[in-house]
């Protein structure tokens, strides 16, 4: 059975100097229990070696060199344990030994040594079977000659259908890019049969491939194990399985993962025929039900697909963001909760609609999201209209139910002497000096075209240009 655990613990950190060692991790709970990490020493004093470029020569009593390359070289059939002695170390090396040679190659207990190259190789380790642990090491790709990224491929790489049984584990180690600049995987791992990474980061890649850790085995003896790691900048997981895969991702948190194809920056799956228990109709809520406790600063970020027979039956998204509690209700919307395809309660689409009309108002249409009687921020710039200004109301406006000293009522008779002033009361909106409807029908006096005419109370119209014009009407009334 492939047992997947990837406890990706990726959080944002400040600037990390190349010397210090990862700021520890607290162990995060899981249902599963492993016991995979090897707990390595080699039994043979012969067999360890310490490797600096201060050693010029290869001395074999004082068990001293300058490259890994030298050691692995030596005769030795209880495994290699070698320490990088300087805090710089270049090299690119294959590791090919049995598995009754397992090879440990660690940075002194005081101090991480950084590995990268100084001449073009496609990966700083390669190795081909059998049993390799990593420990407080620190693997950089660099910009070489020409403006060539090295390694040109990944950091770590392993590749060999031939070989079952050969396992990976990592433990205290930094795996650097370029920040700016595309580079390959940080590790590239097919056809192995554990991987074991633990207390490690990931960080400043922005790979040119799916992710920046391959991981692909169709062998249902395989286990894959991410515990305790961090992510910073550094582009997510990609994982094809075999049937048979029991998945806890409980209790991770993903932050600042991107890859290029816009997908899901966190996880890919891809998984070979529905694991025991899961059909085409429970496989999300069991693929919920193993993120138990996951956030994520990115929505959606992890996507899966199901293959069977060589088909897609089934793909899609799951979304880890920070808070991802589901949405209960409009009264209970957060920025941060899911609307849950499955509630009947509160539908998605209106839940989604929602959340649109209450955390991105500013860029909706008044279709999607009506206006809103107050503080809408749309408000006179062309979904909805401006807001009445007292004294200054027009025809368009909208009533502001939160103005101080200034009520909707206020606002809605001032609109009304308006919009529809024939039908108002004096008491309501006065009389006006010109143009008003009512002049002459009981609320308003007559305007005047003649002295006294229509009748001795009538009044002057201020319209310059009334029939009795206004100079001469007030001239004629002081007679």
């Amino acid at each position: 059975m492939i047992i997947l655990i990837l406890s990706l613990l990726a959080v944002i950190f400040g600037d990390v100097t190349s010397q210090i060692y990862p700021t520890p991790i607290q162990t995060i709970p899981h249902k599963l229990n492993t016991n995979h990490i090897p707990d390595y020493q080699a039994s043979n004093a012969a067999c360890q070696w310490r490797v600096s470029k201060s050693y010029s020569i290869t001395n074999t009593s004082a068990r001293t060199t300058n490259t890994v390359t030298n050691v692995l070289g030596q005769t030795c059939t209880e495994g290699y344990e070698i320490t990088l002695e300087d805090s710089t170390h270049f090299e690119s090396v294959s590791i090919n030994k049995t598995s009754s040679q397992p090879v440990l190659i660690k940075g002194r207990s005081d101090l991480r040594t950084i590995w990268s190259l100084n001449s073009t190789a496609g990966q700083i380790i390669r190795f081909y079977e059998r049993y390799l642990t990593l420990q407080n090491l620190e693997f950089n790709y660099v910009i070489g000659s020409g403006n060539q990224v090295w390694p040109t491929s990944a950091l770590i790489y392993y590749n060999n259908s031939a070989t079952l049984y050969a396992q990976l584990y990592i433990s205290k180690c930094y795996f650097n890019g370029l920040t700016n600049l595309a580079v390959g995987q940080l590790i590239s791992i097919t056809h192995l049969q554990m991987i074991n990474v633990s207390d490690c980061i990931f960080q400043n890649a922005r790979v040119n491939s799916d992710s920046a850790v391959y991981l692909w085995t169709l062998d249902d003896r395989s286990d894959v194990l991410f515990e305790n790691t961090r992510g910073f900048e550094s582009g997510g997981i990609w994982a094809t399985f075999q049937a048979g895969i029991q998945f806890n991702f409980s209790f991770n948190e993903f932050s600042e993962n991107k890859n290029n194809n816009s997908i899901a920056p966190d996880v890919q799956l891809r998984i070979y025929n529905y694991p025991q228990g899961w059909t085409k109709d429970n496989h999300k809520s069991k693929l919920i039900q193993t993120f138990e406790g996951s956030t994520s600063i990115s929505r959606n970020s992890v996507y899966y697909e199901i293959i069977v027979d060589y088909t897609t039956d089934v793909y899609g998204n799951i979304d880890l963001a920070q808070g991802s509690e589901y949405c209960q209700s409009k009264a209970q919307l957060t920025p941060q909760c899911i609307c849950n395809e499955e509630f009947t309660s509160y539908p998605q689409t209106q839940c989604e609609q929602d959340k649109l009309c209450t955390f991105n108002l500013i860029n909706q249409s008044n279709a999607t999201c009506p206006c809103l009687n107050t503080s809408d921020p749309r408000a006179g710039k062309g979904q909805c209209p401006a807001y009445c200004v007292k004294g200054q109301v027009t025809a368009n406006c909208a009533c502001d139910s939160n103005i101080t000293g200034y009520t909707v009522q206020q606002c809605q008779q001032e609109k009304l002497c308006i919009t529809n002033l024939v039908n108002q009361t004096a008491a309501n909106c006065p009389c006006l000096s010109t143009g008003d409807p009512r002049a002459g029908k009981g609320q308003c006096p007559a305007y005047c075209i003649g002295p006294d005419n229509p009748t001795s109370d009538c009044v002057c119209d201020s319209n310059p240009n009334a029939y009795y014009p206004p100079q001469t009407c007030q001239s004629n009334k002081k007679c």
